[in-house]
């Protein structure tokens, strides 16, 4: 390792010492007192708070190849331009105190200071003892226990010569090289040139004071700088260097070689790791000088825990390049060549598996799979091609004509339990005695074994000529390349769409009305079907029976029987009346394959006053189309019936029969269904006896006590718990129609009990007949005698002017007249 003497340029920095300790003491005084007490500073140095992405990137800084990768992660991590490695800050700021140690007599200045700040019975940052070192751990527990991030204190410390903290201060490398040589070996110069210095131009003094090495395929040879330190030269003119060839391609025109620099026996770090390695091309027809032509040729870097690797294939045949492959790996820690790799898992972002289609496969085998590699057709030159699939071996890997794709069967298996992993692509060469290790590429893609599952199938039924559209849901559905669905042992579905949960299919036709298990095979080897659980049904034309009745009320919700066959495979279906001009409906519940129950519609525009027959049917969803259910022809219409009207209700002498008095009420409605007579406030039914237009009886259940007339008993309790009022009646009539009738209101008591108020009308329209029939009598009977009388007069008055001869006067014309009559 590099052996660091101390440049007289650096004495500034280096010298100063008490001040330097002077200062490192105010900063931990300033530290230091926010801690209080002492005991509180022994207990945060006995717990320190470590930030855990701190912790975390000082792990990763030793990983750091480069500056401009170390320095990404500042200020946890800093690039050492001595040691040409990535080291985290602590341990940078206890290098920072190496040289700071502490006399006798700076103690004794700093001795008030000490006493105040740090009493630490072991490992104190100021000791009476001469000499003794602010470490690492002593500034990360100080750190710690005051919640200082080392960004902040590296901050406020003196910096540290020859260490870099930002990815702008990194020094570049410029590798360049003459890129032809002669064919049997090569005379060049190779230069770096170092650019971006740091201001001081620490890097530059360095190179001038250290032992300059060049390196080309592990043979050594001294170097030399130039510029005043700032370009690097390795001049081979003295060194005949044979090309170390790689395969047993002969005749190769163009070559690989790996270059490295180093100060003192300390490597350089190149910004790029590609800068290492050197391609050049024989004399002959190539005119390639800067930029050789890699249109076919890939190329990749990368370093895993122990080796780096560089890899580099060409298939183009022409005097630059030639057809050939390179992979150089070395040991990570010395850049030496490891020999002993059989086998190299790749990691570049331009040799990759790109896709896996498909990603499940059933586990019984039969499906072939499709692999997109980037570059394959670069990499499959000469190669023998194995692939794994979660671990199983896929056969038959062939390569597709544009050499983008790789397809291999997965063969029938037994495995016990359901496997998953990754696609593995391994590149074996087929040319005897190669040196090439086998190139593996690992997909960042899932693969999976599955076994598929039948949860559901919707519609379960459709008709025998087929054309139904079903739907299975399930899981890995989509397992495989492919997959056929039957319904029974042969009848076909053919699919139309298919996703990992669901899958939808088109039935075939079925010469006769069958049921059957939905059957799913994938890739011709897996057989999946819904295990008798979930059938699919073949039937006929839905229809309804002849010679059925159907009414209902105006405002409808009564129920309507419907018989008829193949109603289980409808849909939606409902009933429809049509009158004055509007149709009307009401909705249907399917309950088995010969039985559905509707309720009739409402029709209350204008509601119908007396009975009426209408048109009607119904309508439903069948396999996917709108199917009409025509009654037969000769089925009676139906009958629409005005809403019942109620009045009142009355009770006997006992207030257990209940007559409810009213018009239309026993029309229009199944009495056992839709209607419903109960007491307010109660649940418990009122047994209905008698049924007229008129009026309807019920007896209330002898639980509940009697409907007596409210002087004698008001208001009971309920079998709820809810008053009950015994002068209300609750009347429903199917679904939609509620009535709440009161109680006639009684007459006063007579001696024998209530007077019958029909009887006191037709009393009091006898009386009244029998006195206008007197009346009437009278009143004739008067006319009759005031008529005879006035005859008489007029007799008598006749006879006197005949006897006296008188002379009738004008005005008297009338009387003369009346005495001839």
């Amino acid at each position: 390792m590099l052996s660091w003497r101390q440049p007289t340029k650096f004495k500034y920095h280096w010298m100063h010492l008490l001040t330097n300790r002077l200062w490192l003491a105010v900063v931990i005084v300033a530290i230091a007192c926010d801690w209080g007490m002492i005991g509180q500073v022994r207990s945060a140095i006995t717990e320190p708070k470590i930030d855990s992405v701190t912790q975390s990137n000082r792990t990763v800084c030793k990983s750091r190849k480069t500056c401009v990768d170390c320095t990404s992660l500042a200020p946890d991590c800093r690039w050492s331009l001595v040691k040409q490695s990535c080291k985290d800050t602590l341990a940078v700021l206890a290098v920072t105190t190496e040289a700071m140690t502490v006399t006798s007599e700076e103690y004794i200045m700093l001795k008030p200071i000490a006493n105040t700040v740090l009493m630490l019975e072991t490992n104190k940052a100021l000791s009476s003892e001469a000499n003794t070192m602010v470490t690492s751990e002593s500034i990360e527990q100080v750190t710690a226990a005051n919640n200082l991030s080392t960004e902040n204190l590296y901050s406020i410390l003196p910096q540290q010569p020859l260490e870099i903290g930002d990815a702008e201060s990194c020094p570049t490398f410029t590798v360049s090289y003459n890129k032809v040589v002669s064919k049997e070996y090569m005379v060049q110069v190779v230069k770096v040139d170092v650019a971006n210095d740091p201001a001081a131009g620490d890097l530059a003094t360095l190179l001038n004071q250290t032992r300059i090495d060049c390196s080309l395929n592990g043979k050594e040879f001294l170097g030399a700088t130039a510029e005043g330190g700032r370009q690097i030269l390795c001049n081979t003119t003295d060194t005949k260097f044979e090309y170390e060839r790689r395969m047993a391609v002969t005749d190769q025109p163009s070559a690989i070689t790996y270059f490295s620099a180093s100060m003192d026996g300390v490597p350089l770090e190149f910004n790029h790791v590609q800068d290492h390695y050197l391609t050049v091309y024989q004399i002959g027809d190539c005119r390639v000088v800067a930029n050789p032509l890699d249109t076919k040729c890939v190329s990749c870097f990368w370093d895993d825990d122990v080796y780096r690797y560089y890899c580099r294939m060409c298939i183009q045949n022409d005097d630059c390049n030639g057809q050939y492959e390179y992979c150089d790996i070395r040991w990570l820690n010395n850049f030496t060549v490891a020999n002993s790799v059989d086998e190299v898992i790749i990691r570049c972002p331009d040799i990759k598996i790109e896709s896996i289609d498909p990603l499940y496969a059933p586990w019984a085998g039969g499906t072939s799979v499709q692999i997109t590699v980037t570059n394959h057709k670069i990499l499959q030159m000469n190669k023998v091609i194995v692939v794994t699939v979660a671990g199983h071996r896929c056969l038959l890997p062939t390569t597709s004509v544009d050499g983008t794709q790789i397809s291999c069967m997965i063969g029938p298996t037994n495995i016990s339990h359901l496997n998953d992993g990754p696609v593995e692509v391994s590149y074996v060469s087929d040319i005897k005695k190669s040196s090439l290790p086998i190139l593996t590429l690992v997909s960042d893609q899932t693969f999976y074994f599955v076994e598929p599952e039948i949860a559901s199938v919707q519609p379960t039924c459709g008709r025998m000529a087929g054309g139904t559209l079903i739907t299975i849901r399930g899981n890995f559905l989509n397992a495989g390349n492919s997959v056929q669905a039957f319904i029974g042992d042969n009848i076909t579905c053919d699919i139309t769409a298919r996703s990992q949960n669901e899958l939808t299919c088109i039935t075939g036709p079925s010469e006769t009305p069958i049921k059957g298990s939905v059957r799913l095979e994938f890739d011709q080897y897996l057989n999946h079907d819904t295990a008798h659980t979930i059938m699919f049904e073949y039937t006929g034309e839905p229809a309804v029976d002849a010679n059925q009745t159907f009414r209902g009320i105006a405002t409808g919700g009564t129920r309507l029987p419907v018989h008829g066959r193949y109603f289980k495979c409808i849909e939606h279906p409902f009933i429809y009346v049509s009158y004055k001009g509007i149709q009307h409906t009401g909705t249907c519940n399917v309950k088995n394959d010969t039985y559905m129950e509707c309720r009739s519609p409402t029709i209350n525009r204008p509601a119908p006053y007396m009975v009426t027959d209408v048109k009607f049917g119904f309508q439903a969803d069948f396999d996917k189309t709108i199917l009409k259910l025509v009654p037969p022809s000769g089925s009676p219409d139906y009958e629409l019936y005005p809403d019942p009207v109620y009045t009142d209700f009355e009770t006997d002498r006992t207030g257990r029969v209940v007559t409810i008095n009213g018009l239309h009420l026993d029309q229009g409605y199944h009495l056992a269904d839709d209607l419903s007579i109960r007491l307010h406030n109660s649940t418990i039914a009122c047994n209905v006896t008698s049924v007229k237009s008129r009026s309807i009886v019920c007896r209330t259940p002898t639980s509940l006590r009697p409907l007596s007339l409210p002087s004698s008993l008001g208001k009971g309790v309920s079998d709820s718990g809810n008053t009950m009022d015994h002068d209300v009646i609750v009347v429903s009539f199917g679904d939609k129609l509620v009535y709440e009738v009161k109680r006639k209101t009684p007459l006063p008591y007579s001696r024998n009990g209530p007077l019958n108020l029909t009887v006191l009308f037709s009393g009091i329209t006898i009386i009244s007949l029998v006195i206008t029939f007197v009346v009437a009598i009278v009143y004739c009977m008067k006319i009759t005698l005031l008529a005879s009388t006035q005859q008489t007069e007029m007799q008598s008055l006749c006879e006197q002017q005949h006897d006296n001869s008188t002379t009738i006067v004008e005005d008297d014309k009338e009387t003369v007249h009346n005495c001839k009559t």
